[in-house]
């Protein structure tokens, strides 16, 4: 049976989310009031890729742990053709590597990643068909995740420190359907009741257990398993992209207009972040409480943003003027304050990793990494 029109437009919004660049939230140490007092500066590095691959093959930074680790992919620049779609583990001191695929597969993507350096994605055939799996470490073969009968396929999108494992499902009737493994076997989060043709998505894990996302394109946070509305702007799509271990999340959501406006929710209460721009994205949130996204200007031309406390930066004026880096997206952010997001680099679309280069890390990052 063929998704409805309506499930076909949830779909392409997931898997827009999550096939373009976007972040999981990864765990650390609260230090949110000390770090707002301090002005920013970074240096910038291009992520490279992997398996003697060239540089027309363009790195797509999935997830950044603490330790600097970095997931993603890798294609020959065609956004849509996963066909030639590798999956790559980045370490600051080894470089970028190939992950292991399952035995004939023709794609794979990590998609997320835990500050032990456990990865999942999916590999084999092409979502929705793919097969969501686990790489316990960069030199592990993947671990297939077990699938609830019936369903045709599906992702791993979001693991915690304890090796709980989110994701999504397509079911026999075209459905898209979160989920989440504990210990190994696939548990389906609930819907909306009411909707016998409810479907919805996960998008990240905090070390509680809280998981979000959206269900029917209405931003939800599942706590102790049971779908908590967050809120709306008043538009028809909205969902929740990370969630911190001090329970803040951040997402976006639609305006009647049908522009995304990024936001962040505490307390039960969903407030708007940016300014006027037409349209901002925020796309990852570390547990200082820093949030890293997108925002739209007047001509519609998007720039990294952070957002910390009350405060926007745009983080392409805080890097070197003469760097050759246009900074376009900022999709992962973790304790440290190291971004990766995606940009031009002489013209050309890459990766980048920012550092921070003064305040509370400047002893704990390098100021230069090679590329592999």
């Amino acid at each position: 049976m063929r998704p409805s029109d309506r499930s076909r437009v949830l779909l392409v919004q997931a898997l827009s989310l999550i096939l373009l660049p976007t972040a999981s939230i990864i765990a650390g140490n609260d230090r949110s009031e000390e770090l707002r007092r301090i002005p920013r500066q970074y240096s910038v590095a291009e992520l490279g890729v992997a398996g003697g691959r060239s540089r027309s093959y363009v790195m797509n930074a999935r997830c950044l742990n603490d330790s600097g680790q970095v997931v993603g992919w890798a294609n020959d620049g065609e956004p849509y053709d996963f066909l030639d779609d590798t999956a790559v583990f980045w370490d600051p001191r080894r470089g970028a590597r190939v992950l292991q695929s399952l035995p004939g597969a023709v794609a794979s993507l990590a998609l997320a990643l835990n500050n032990q350096g456990q990865a999942v994605g999916i590999s084999g055939e092409p979502f929705p068909l793919s097969h969501p799996v686990v790489w316990r470490h960069a030199s592990s073969d993947p671990v297939a995740l077990p699938l609830p009968e019936g369903a045709l396929g599906g992702m791993a999108t979001g693991i915690n420190a304890h090796g709980l494992v989110i994701g999504a499902i397509i079911t026999s009737e075209g459905l898209a359907s979160p989920l989440a493994w504990r210990n190994g076997q696939p548990a389906l989060l609930p819907l909306n009741p009411a909707n016998p043709n409810s479907e919805g998505w996960c998008f990240a894990v905090n070390d509680r257990g809280t998981v979000v996302g959206h269900i029917d394109g209405i931003p939800t946070a599942w706590i102790n398993g049971s779908p908590v509305t967050l809120g709306s702007f008043g538009g028809a799509f909205g969902y929740a992209s990370s969630i911190n271990n001090r329970g803040l999340i951040a997402g976006s959501a639609e305006t009647p207009d049908g522009n995304p406006h990024a936001y962040m929710w505490a307390n039960g209460v969903m407030v708007r972040l940016g300014g006027d721009e037409p349209y901002s994205s925020a796309l990852s949130l570390n547990n200082r409480g820093e949030i890293v996204g997108a925002a739209g200007l007047a001509n519609l031309e998007g720039r990294a943003v952070l957002w910390t406390g009350t405060e926007r930066v745009w983080l392409g004026d805080r890097i070197p003027s003469d760097s050759g880096w246009t900074l376009l997206e900022a999709d992962c952010i973790n304790d440290r304050g190291q971004i990766t997001g995606i940009g031009y680099h002489d013209g050309q679309p890459r990766v980048f990793l920012l550092t921070p280069r003064s305040g509370l890390d400047r002893d704990a990052c390098d100021d230069r990494i090679e590329n592999p």
